[in-house]
This record gives structure tokens, sequence and C-alpha cells, in this order.
């Protein structure tokens, strides 16, 4: 009877686990995106959600939360983007290669976690776009930013 018991739980505890890894590695992962059903980005607006770590699948969200304008990108064109980090105006080509950086140098390093974001712009190496969600691929894929698209 034990014996049957703690097989059953083996079980179930593998069961648990291997779902758990395919859900992880499926919304977690920084993917390549969608190929050539790219989205259209034109005229669309993205805030971040926050900093994922990959390896933990954690969503870090970045102070100030309160800020309607901060860590926004609006699309001009479905490659190039404007925004703004807390205080600074920062540009983005989703071309051949991804580039993210700051337009403008204010001082704002020491408001919330904007530190984090302009950390993680030095060293972003791809991104991934559905309709749902931008992501900036850094820190050799173990780090994400995570944009959603902001509904008017």
């Amino acid at each position: 009877m034990k014996t049957k018991i703690l097989k059953t739980i083996a079980a179930m505890l593998i069961i648990a686990a291997a779902g758990f890894s395919c859900a992880k590695d499926k919304s977690c992962s920084c993917g390549e995106g969608n190929g050539d059903s790219k989205p259209a980005m034109e005229g669309t607006k993205w805030k971040l959600a926050g900093i994922m770590d990959v390896e933990a699948c954690d969503l870090k969200e970045l102070e100030p939360k309160d800020c309607s304008t901060c860590y926004t990108l609006e699309f001009y064109t479905d490659s190039t983007a404007q925004g703004k980090s807390v205080m600074n105006s920062v540009y983005v080509s989703l071309t051949s290669k991804t580039i993210f950086g700051v337009m403008t140098e204010i001082y704002d390093s020491n408001n919330g976690d904007v530190q984090l974001l302009y950390d993680a712009m030095e060293t972003i190496a791809s991104h991934a776009v559905t309709k749902n969600e931008l992501r900036f691929c850094y820190n050799e894929g173990k780090n994400y930013l995570l944009y959603k698209p902001v509904l008017h």
C-alpha cells in the first residue's frame, strides 16, 4: 500500500514538472518572433510590462508604475518607433539589427528603476514580436524587455 502511494505521488510529480517546464519554455523564452507573419506596427503604441527573467520565468515591473508616459514606444513606421524612458526620449529600429537607444540626455537614472532599462538597452541582441507582445532580448537570451500593446 505504502509503495503504491509513493509511486503514485512520484508519477504525479514527474507529470507536473514536465508540464511546468513545457509551459515555462513556451511563455518565458525569448524566441525569434513569428517570421513572415509579423504584425503591422505603424500607428501602434506599446508600454513596458517589465523585465522577464527567462530562467525563473519572473517578470519584474519597473518603477515608477503610475506614470502613463513612462516606458512607452509609439511606432511611426512598421520598423521604427520613438517613446519615453522616464524623462528621456528613446528610439527603436526593428530592422535586421535591433537598435534601442536614448535620444536625449536627461540624467534620470535615479528615478525608479529606469537604470535597469538603460542597462538592458546596451546589450539588446534581437527582438521578437507578435500582435500581443514585443520582446527585446538581451543578456544572451536570459532576459528580455516585455512590451504590451496599449489599447486606445
